[in-house]
């Protein structure tokens, strides 16, 4: 069953299914996002002098920090004040940014979007890929 659904044909050389291409382009960037994101923890448990050494470059890593580029979230609290007539006090309070592997579902999505809004055809995923792989290997 398995074998059959990947290796089935989907598309030709002269017409690609761009949404099964999109897709196993999302399959691939999963797993790389997924398997990083593995090696880095157990590198931080069992050898956290190595962060900045070899595969993982701390230094680098935060030049991709979302907390670099995301507006901060807050929570605003309004307390009426009740000796005091229409008296209110805010208060607000930034939360704790929550970050987590994106599933195949989101890079699909995210991709999906990206290729249909800036016109892109199935083809440029694979140059994608290509150039994702370049930049893991250095």
């Amino acid at each position: 069953n398995r074998h059959q659904q990947v290796g089935s044909a989907s598309g030709s050389v002269s017409r690609p299914d761009f949404d099964d291409c999109l897709r196993r382009s999302a399959a691939v960037l999963h797993k790389h996002v997924t398997v990083c994101d593995w090696r880095r923890r157990r590198a931080a448990r069992d050898r956290p002098e190595t962060l900045d050494t070899g595969q993982f470059r701390d230094s680098a890593a935060r030049l991709f920090d979302e907390a670099r580029y995301a507006a901060p979230r807050k929570a605003a609290t309004i307390f009426r004040l009740p000796l005091a007539y229409g008296a209110f006090h805010v208060s607000t309070r930034t939360l704790a940014p929550k970050y987590t592997t994106p599933s195949m579902r989101d890079i699909y999505d995210f991709m999906s979007a990206l290729f249909l809004k800036a016109h892109l055809s199935s083809e440029c995923s694979v140059v994608c890929l290509i150039y994702v792989e370049r930049l893991m290997e250095k």
